[in-house]
């Protein structure tokens, strides 16, 4: 899915707030003209 450039990154703080809330990761992987971002949560127990 390709995401215009011109978004506000509302989507980025959110899956960031849902990473913090459920002890996951959020990571970036950048290259030119390129983000790839992993929202990583942890299996329920």
């Amino acid at each position: 899915m390709e995401v215009p450039v011109s978004t506000l990154g509302l989507g980025l703080a959110i899956a960031s707030a849902i990473a913090r809330t459920h002890n996951g990761i959020l990571q970036v992987h950048s290259e030119l003209g390129k983000s790839i971002f992993t929202l990583r949560l942890p299996l329920s127990q």
